[in-house]
């Protein structure tokens, strides 16, 4: 206990020092001092290298500044005004077990046997002394930006052994007349190229056609196409890389290095699509979706308002009552007495409404007051129009929705759905979809086996449900044994455009991620890694798909009913106004009819009555 507190006191009273400005290293990876072995034999050679024999010995100092030797003469190089030291190798290493015995644990900072920093070898001092001596800029709190320019030195000019697996359209391959004829092409390919040329002299890509051997496809039992194996050739040092349009799994990232990612592939559900109507009901809704019923509701309420008032004014100038039940009274078409039911008097107040509001806009105002009213009834109709029309048109152009088998994943999981799904990626989905029935398969057969029933619906990448719907992965590609998505990988796969599968329908949101790059060997992942992550800074990577935009696949299939210009609305859209105005019509014509007869029935009524009367004064007179 006392000397783990003791061990944490020397760490702050370092940490003190260091603010100071009197840092001789971290705690972890202290700088060296006479005490340090090799102390003296460093000092005593270091003048044969044209410096001074405190040069690196003297704690955490800018050593380079103004060092012709070194390029500093004007500081122009990164790593010349930047502070690093010599340090005791013993005690900048990691040493877990000694860590330990100290009660504490790997990576904690307790001891400086649980931690260390970034410290490179010096060979030249290490060969002329005889002992391992290294030198650190983390220790002084800066990045060695030394080591990082001669390390452009030692990779410039190299030679990279590359294996290409073609997957149109990244990776394009365009077959010659013979081997050396054969090129490759396509955004990630070209991208690769250009991250290359930044070095100087260039680094040169050797590439291998084969783009894995058959000893790595047998180890790892590959089915994924020679992708999988192609990794494993890379992590064996076969190549150095291999370019293809592989995914970052978890399987695949405890075999080698990746480089930073390039894109993502998004994973989606596809089942097959069903036919689907526009109903009747749908069409006749359409003409008052402008409006909800709460704007519905607030406009005939407005109307009803305003015609009770516009009749209350009319009344009131004529020198009436403006109490409303004595205008009932007096009005003897709606008193209680005549009305036998409350449809009648319904009627007669709807009556009164329009006559009302008729009245009010065909006749001329008769004071200052009534045209006031007439402006803002005039207003709220102008308003209320406008906002109907102005979304009347696109209301009533309905497209049919597109619906499938399944709406999300979740109901296909309800509904014990078979779920065709990529084997690299199979147990990725079983870990987040663990009710799910999965069927694996390989990923570019997938539109094959939901075609035979061997499942109802399939999880893909929008890559590659963009190159069934454009004819890319037809029915030719169900005879290559290989793997390969896109047959040979030529550019030629494109002649395939008429086998779209155009009966496919995405359905749900994105279920899975995973990133795409290259697999890289250790030799080339740190300065690698750099020159593409400045690439992708620059956009040259958007730049290379822009420039490739006549290799990606063109949808072929066309679900959605869309107008073209000028063409306008069909007879369809119509429907619903068209059945509301022929009721209203109706509705007149039952009206028209009821009257007609009402008044009929009354002129019958009105003879027979005539006639009795007649009969009766005849008999009278007898």
């Amino acid at each position: 206990m006392i000397a783990a507190m003791a061990r944490r006191l020397c760490f702050i009273l370092h940490a003190w020092f260091a603010a100071c400005g009197l840092a001789s290293g971290s705690f972890e990876c202290p700088c060296i001092n006479n005490s340090s072995e090799g102390f003296a034999q460093l000092r005593e050679k270091l003048p044969e290298f044209n410096v001074s024999n405190d040069y690196g010995l003297d704690g955490c100092k800018a050593y380079d500044v103004g060092h012709r030797n070194l390029g500093c003469a004007r500081n122009a190089l990164s790593f010349c005004s930047k502070s690093w030291c010599y340090v005791d190798v013993k005690l900048c290493r990691q040493n877990d077990e000694k860590c330990k015995d100290e009660g504490d644990k790997p990576g904690s900072r307790a001891s400086p046997h649980c931690r260390s920093r970034p410290h490179v070898r010096s060979n030249p001092l290490s060969d002329v002394t005889g002992t391992e001596v290294f030198y650190s800029y983390e220790t002084c709190g800066n990045i060695n930006s030394y080591s990082d320019d001669d390390l452009f030195k030692v990779h410039a000019g190299n030679v990279v052994a590359g294996a290409v697996l073609a997957w149109p359209p990244w990776v394009v391959h365009e077959q010659g007349i013979d081997e050396k004829q054969s090129e490759f092409r396509g955004p990630e390919y070209n991208f690769f190229q250009h991250v290359l040329n930044l070095f100087d002299p260039d680094i040169s890509l050797n590439v291998t056609l084969s783009g894995y051997t058959n000893q790595s496809v047998a180890i790892t039992n590959d089915t994924s196409g020679g992708y999988s194996a192609c990794v494993y050739d890379v992590a064996v040092g076969n190549y150095d890389v291999c370019i293809a349009d592989l995914w970052i799994t978890p399987e695949r990232r405890l075999l080698t290095t990746f480089l930073p990612p390039l894109r993502e592939d998004t994973f989606y559900l596809v089942v097959k699509r069903k036919p689907s109507q526009v109903h009747f009901w749908t069409r006749l809704h359409s003409p008052f979706k402008p409006f909800s019923f709460g704007a519905w509701a607030s406009v005939a309420g407005f109307l009803f308002g305003f015609g009770i008032l516009m009749w209350l004014t009319k009344e009131n100038v004529r020198g009436k009552s403006t109490r409303l039940g004595s205008l009932f009274r007096k009005n003897r078409s709606i008193t209680a007495q005549n009305l036998e039911m409350t449809g009648a008097a319904f009627q007669a107040l709807c009556r009164i409404e329009f006559e009302t509001l008729h009245s009010f806009l065909s006749g001329a105002p008769q004071n200052y007051g009534t045209r006031l009213f007439r402006m803002a009834f005039s207003f709220f109709i102008l308003v209320t129009l406008v906002s109907y029309t102005a979304s009347l048109a696109s209301m009533l152009v309905i497209v049919p929705p597109d619906t499938g088998e399944y709406q999300n994943i979740d109901e296909a999981i309800d509904r014990h759905a078979r779920i065709c799904v990529p084997d690299i990626v199979k147990p990725a989905f079983e870990g987040i979809y663990p009710g799910a029935n999965f069927v694996e398969g390989q990923f570019n057969k997938l539109h094959h086996m939901l075609e035979r029933g061997e499942c109802t619906a399939m999880v893909v990448t929008q890559d590659i449900f963009d190159q069934i719907q454009g004819g890319f992965l037809g029915e030719t590609d169900t005879a290559n044994e290989t793997g390969n998505e896109a047959g040979s990988g030529n550019i030629s796969g494109q002649e395939t455009k008429g086998n779209a599968y155009c009966d496919l329908f995405r359905v749900g949101d994105v279920l899975y991620t995973l990133p795409v790059s290259f697999p890289i060997s250790q030799r080339f992942v740190y300065i690698l890694s750099w020159a593409v992550t400045y690439a992708q800074e620059g956009g040259w990577f958007e730049k290379e798909i822009a420039q490739h935009a006549d290799i990606f696949p063109e949808r072929l299939c066309d679900f959605q009913s869309t107008r073209k210009e000028g063409t306008g609305m069909v007879a369809d859209d119509v429907l619903g106004c068209f059945f509301i105005s022929l009721m209203f019509v109706g509705f007149g014509i039952v009206i028209m009819l009821v009257i007609s007869r009402e008044a009929a029935m009354g002129t019958i009524s009105k003879a027979r009555s005539l006639a009795w009367n007649r009969s009766n004064r005849s008999l009278d007179r007898e």
